[in-house]
């Protein structure tokens, strides 16, 4: 919940106009297959749903070690 922080069990998680679709767990967790270019809606009674664009973000390559230490890092 926004306002709470809490999490919200059996929220529907789902691509519009697709099958592909599943639920929260308890812990207001989820899997789902990623669609890139679709949006993805979360949507549960008593509250507006949202539709959010799936994309994919680039994180930085980190080299092997290079942070595993930073007090001796030169």
């Amino acid at each position: 919940d926004y306002k709470t922080g809490e999490p919200l069990p059996y929220v529907n998680v789902y691509y519009e106009g697709t099958s592909t679709g599943v639920n929260t767990d308890l812990n207001g967790k989820y899997s789902i297959k990623k669609l890139v270019g679709k949006k993805l809606s979360f949507s549960f009674v008593g509250y507006e749903t949202i539709e959010l664009p799936v994309v994919i973000k680039q994180l930085p390559v980190l080299r092997s070690g290079s942070y595993a230490n930073p007090k001796h890092h030169r």
